[in-house]
């Protein structure tokens, strides 16, 4: 109310996207892309979008997804450690 619901945000589904493209192994994009969606968009029932960058929300959305899929039995699908760096360092090198 106070902002007058004028808000205009970076979505963090672009980052999602573009990561899940770049540096996840075929086999299991597509699956982490659609799960970190969907956390992506429960995110948006909590303030995150207001005090975090969206690259900060894609990067703890896709390691939820990941999560996700190795407490049901399936491979992670996500490379922990890229070339020597966090896999969260390839999103942005400032997430700590």
């Amino acid at each position: 109310e106070a902002i007058a619901f004028e808000l205009d945000l970076e979505l963090p589904y672009k980052h999602i996207h573009d990561y899940c493209q770049k540096y996840l192994p075929v086999a299991s994009r597509d699956s982490i892309y659609d799960l970190a969606a969907k956390f992506c968009n429960d995110s948006f029932k909590l303030p995150l979008c207001l005090f975090f960058h969206p690259k900060i929300i894609a990067a703890a959305c896709i390691y939820s997804a990941a999560l996700w899929r190795k407490n049901r039995g399936f491979d992670c699908g996500l490379p922990l450690e890229l070339n020597g760096h966090q896999w969260f360092k390839w999103m942005d090198a400032a997430i700590e």
